[in-house]
Order: C-alpha cells, then sequence, then structure tokens
C-alpha cells in the first residue's frame, strides 16, 4: 500500500512539472508598444503560464516582459513566488493603463513571497524589469498596443 501512495505522489509530481514546464515552452510572443517604446513579450493567456509566470528566471533582458491576458477585467492578485528579481507591474484595462506598481522586490531568501493585489481592475498586466516605467515615462492612461507576430 505504501509503495502505490508513494507511486501515485510521484506520478502527480511529475505530471505537474511536466504540466508547468509544457507552459513555459509553448509561450506565444508578440511585441507591445507603449508610448513608442516596443517591448518584446511573451503571452502567458493560459492558468499554467500564468501560474508559473517568471518564477525561477534569473532576470529579463531590458525591453522585454510577460503579459497576463484575462477573460474579463477583475482584481489582479500576484503571488511573486520564485523571483529573483524585482518588477514594475503595469496593469492594463481595454488598451489603456489603469495602475502601476513600480520596485516590487523579489522574495529574500526563505522569506514569504510578495502578494500585489491591484486596485483597479484590470485585463491585462505586464510585468517588465524595475526602473523600467521611470526609465520610459509610462504613466496611468498611456495607451497600449499589442501586435501578435
Amino acid at each position: 500500500m505504501i509503495k502505490f501512495v508513494i507511486f501515485i505522489v510521484l506520478l502527480l509530481l511529475g505530471g505537474g512539472l511536466y504540466y508547468l514546464h509544457a507552459a513555459r515552452e509553448q509561450l506565444a510572443v508578440a511585441t507591445l508598444t507603449i508610448k513608442n517604446k516596443e517591448i518584446q513579450i511573451e503571452i502567458a493567456d493560459s492558468l499554467a503560464a500564468q501560474a508559473l509566470g517568471l518564477s525561477g528566471r534569473q532576470s529579463l533582458c531590458a525591453d522585454c516582459g510577460m503579459l497576463f491576458i484575462y477573460d474579463r477585467p477583475k482584481f489582479q492578485r500576484f503571488t511573486m513566488r520564485d523571483m529573483n528579481f524585482p518588477l514594475d507591474m503595469i496593469f492594463i484595462d481595454k488598451g489603456k493603463i489603469v495602475e502601476i506598481r513600480e520596485a516590487i522586490p523579489n522574495p529574500k531568501s526563505g522569506g514569504s513571497p510578495v502578494i500585489i493585489q491591484s486596485a483597479n481592475q484590470a485585463d491585462a498586466v505586464l510585468e517588465v524589469n524595475d526602473g523600467f516605467v521611470w526609465k520610459n515615462k509610462i504613466k496611468v492612461g498611456d495607451m497600449v498596443v499589442l501586435r501578435k507576430k
């Protein structure tokens, strides 16, 4: 009986790891433009891709990001688990920036993950490197244009 339980646990863990790996491998890429600044993005539009996000990555190129796309506007909640670098988060609704969070720290080693809760409803969230918003003078009300490849 113990061997059967161990087998089931290992099977579930293996399936979960495969699911997360598949989510990372199958992300669509596109170009997003804010104020004439082009950003190369990966699109996280599945639950698996959204759950994984940028977790575990060591860095993100200077003009790159990850766009989380949702079916409908809602208050967004992010748990910054296994993040290795700080981020700026841009909350978007109907192609317009509705909220910005800058300099979100990565969790300290062994510490609790940082949790971000939006104050506004959004149908998309863009994660970029810390300082990107300030450097490019991005602000609430700016329009966002997505061009899929």
